[in-house]
């Protein structure tokens, strides 16, 4: 039987193209070309579709890859059963067979559904979670719902819609729970466009930042503690990776900055009790299952200093870089990276 031929997405138009490039970059050139063709497909930030040969460091600063000669437009049809991926060569059309497709779009139009739904049309297995999972995951008041569902404990929030604020409701008013705050985007990840706020003189700006990157909001109580991670491997039967415990340094906020200047501790395992541990890996496979995610995702948590759980969010598209949390959690579990993307693509076929 000849090797499978996988197609990689990777770029897109959201906030995350650089956060996403650089982490999926390094996954893209770490998939076993022994096992898997691999077939590389890039967006711009401006919505342009290219096929290319781009090296793992030129995916990585997401600039080099879209500087390349050889570059070439490419589409995908919605037509079912045309499992090809079409490319313009020299004012030809020129096909490729595709087994299946890994989408590494974190955000805006890879994480929220939208290719999902591409695919879906067009009937080409795929990696991770489906339309419906997606885009209910990515929402944050949508996943507050399904999370309500599972009986799981969450920070008290406020929603607010962009027109709501417009028509200057009193927000003030609706934070029953007290400050601090944070204030963050319904639709994002990377923590873009997320503020702490410690009074009511600085919720403004900080509700004019999130509303930036979306047109609805979350203000969310904080919870004094350390984030606890799960990551979660499979379809109906998963497979755990070993759990990250994060630690900020004093007055500092898990945001994109952070993310990027990696300045928080990370245990992993998390040295947290054995009973305790299965807790976090019950309740973030309940909410796994409950959106019906497939392929991967990592479940994030709160735990405070008398060991209360609060659910945080689900990521259906974690980092996928070999220094990425995720990554690192399953290679602490004895998995190592080019066996967690095999595994990953074979999620696809099941």
């Amino acid at each position: 039987m000849g090797k499978k031929n996988i197609l990689t997405i990777f770029g897109g138009q959201g906030m995350e193209y650089y956060a996403g490039c650089k982490a999926f970059g390094d996954a893209i050139g770490k998939i076993d070309r022994e096992k898997f063709n691999v077939i590389e497909l890039g967006i711009t930030p401006e919505g342009k579709w290219l096929l290319t040969n781009a090296s793992s460091d030129e995916i990585k600063d997401g600039k080099s890859w879209i500087k390349r000669e050889d570059n070439k437009e490419a589409f995908i049809t919605p037509v079912y059963g045309d499992h090809n991926l079409t490319y313009i060569d020299n004012g030809e059309y020129k096909k490729i067979h595709i087994d299946a497709v890994f989408p590494l779009i974190a955000g805006y139009g890879g994480e929220d559904g939208r290719i999902q739904g591409m695919l879906e049309i067009s009937g080409i297995p795929y990696v991770g979670s489906g339309m419906m999972a997606s885009a209910c995951s990515l929402d944050k008041e949508m996943t507050r719902i399904f999370a309500e569902f599972c009986e799981l404990k969450q920070p008290e929030c406020v929603i607010l819609k962009k027109e709501d604020f417009e028509n200057n409701v009193d927000v003030d008013k609706l934070i029953s729970f007290g400050y601090p705050v944070f204030v963050k985007p319904a639709n994002g990840g990377t923590s873009v466009g997320i503020t702490r706020v410690d009074n009511k003189k600085d919720l403004s700006d900080a509700i004019a930042t999130a509303f930036k990157y979306d047109n609805k909001i979350l203000i969310e109580q904080q919870i004094v503690g350390t984030e606890i991670k799960v990551s979660i491997l499979g379809n109906k039967n998963l497979t755990f990776g070993a759990l990250c415990e994060l630690e900020l340094p004093k007055g500092e906020i898990n945001d994109y900055e952070t993310k990027q200047n990696s300045i928080s501790k990370k245990t992993i395992p998390a040295e947290i009790e054995e009973s305790l541990a299965n807790e976090f890996m019950r309740q973030a496979g309940a909410i796994y299952h409950r959106l019906g995610c497939r392929g991967f995702a990592r479940v994030d948590f709160f735990l405070t200093a008398d060991k209360q759980i609060y659910f945080n969010e689900i990521n259906t598209v974690p980092g996928l870089g070999e220094n990425s949390i995720y990554s690192i959690m399953f290679n602490k579990a004895g998995v190592s990276f080019k066996d967690l993307l095999t595994k990953l693509i074979y999620t696809a076929f099941e």
